[in-house]
């Protein structure tokens, strides 16, 4: 049995290879020594009868994921009882809404919820319906699924968060067929890889440091990161390329922004339906909170903004003037947190390391206060 010898001599060098690389990474590289805590699709876990951090609304056999601050077996979720007078928040979103990477007592809408217990006797009533991995259709059917069957008056408020990927093509062939500047067919494969494979990584492999930052240096080299607009085509602006209206994808950009307005007049309606005014709070990327470059370790994609022909914030506030709802924008008051930490001597990255979508604990302090701030002008 000499070869089972060798394949367990190759196999303790692997795994001690693998254990000083894990630790080298961990020394020189502390950021990805903390695993974000990411909860795999709601759905997923029901089939897996796995344990998860969702209840579930059950308008007639369909079942909507809501967050919730314990884990436990998948149970049907109860609104909360609510008194007369008392006003109701609905939050329907990404995985920003969710609260991705946080505990629940960090996110965003939990931590606004605190602040307006504090103030009031009867305070406003927030829950949230963000699921992971959403853009703007999947954000629709929920919140159908949500009002579906219910009394109307359900909510008070139904507040959609943006996230500046939503801006994308719903199906799968609109993404195969979008084309750059050169006429060729944008390279845009890792969006669906991403897809495939992103639910089974972060429950198997997002625990090792060693792992994460191989995906982290990978992530470049799979980008086109230098060159003119034409020539990174989708690398450029990546997910968020219809968003700004990539030079690459300039004409199909708009086309999608006409579709995204499409989907904000339905959601107004929908609201109304139930009695509730809509209203549009912008969730930040890092790009925004660390506008000058502080940390360029967590820009690792090298996304050249210069390639843009859109300023999203300025689109969405021109549709909601249009439409008459609100919008609640923290992108200054991050910015202005951001900077004083720099300022005083204490920085700190407001995103998790090598992602520049989801708001950590400190950044989610600053969009709580703005939604509360909104909030409590709202109803007072």
């Amino acid at each position: 049995m000499v070869w089972v010898k060798i394949l367990l001599v190759n196999l303790l060098v692997f795994v001690g290879l693998f254990m000083a690389a894990e630790g080298l990474v961990r020394i020189a590289y502390p950021e990805f020594a903390s695993a974000v805590s990411y909860d795999i699709d709601a759905y997923s876990r029901i089939r897996q009868r796995q344990m998860q951090h969702h209840g579930f609304q059950r308008p007639d056999e369909r079942m909507l994921p809501v967050r919730m601050p314990t884990r436990g077996e998948v149970n049907a979720y109860t609104s909360p009882n609510v008194t007369q007078g008392q006003k109701q928040i609905g939050i329907i979103g990404d995985s920003v809404a969710y609260g991705y990477g946080l505990a629940y007592e960090d996110v965003f809408w939990v931590r606004a919820q605190r602040m307006l217990d504090l103030l009031y006797d009867t305070p406003p009533i927030i829950e949230s319906m963000g699921n992971i991995a959403a853009n703007y259709q999947d954000t629709m059917e929920r919140l159908a699924y949500a009002i579906d069957g219910k009394k109307e008056g359900q909510f008070d408020t139904i507040i959609y968060q943006f996230n500046f990927n939503d801006v994308t093509p719903f199906r799968k062939t609109d993404i195969k067929e979008l084309k750059n500047e050169s006429n060729r067919l944008v390279n845009i494969s890792l969006v669906q890889l991403y897809k495939n494979t992103v639910q089974w990584w972060h429950q198997h492999m997002f625990p090792s440091a060693f792992l994460r930052a191989v995906q982290h240096v990978g992530g470049k080299l799979n980008r086109k990161r230098s060159g003119t607009c034409a020539e990174r085509g989708f690398a450029a602006l990546n997910q968020y390329s219809w968003t700004y209206g990539s030079k690459a994808i300039e004409a199909d950009s708009e086309k999608v922004w006409a579709d995204f307005e499409e989907f904000i007049v339905k959601m107004k309606a929908l609201s109304k339906k139930n009695g509730a005014d809509l209203a549009i709070f912008i969730s930040p990327l890092m790009y925004h909170m660390d506008a000058e470059n502080y940390y360029p370790f967590y820009k690792h994609l090298s996304l050249d903004f210069a390639c843009a022909t859109i300023e999203p914030v300025k689109k969405i506030e021109a549709i909601a003037e249009k439409l008459d709802i609100d919008v609640i924008n923290p992108i200054p008051h991050v910015q202005k947190g951001f900077q004083a930490r720099v300022a005083e001597g204490n920085p700190s990255p407001f995103t998790f390391v090598g992602d520049d979508n989801h708001p950590n604990a400190i950044a989610s302090g600053y969009l709580a206060e703005a939604l509360a701030a909104y909030l409590i002008k709202e109803y007072d």
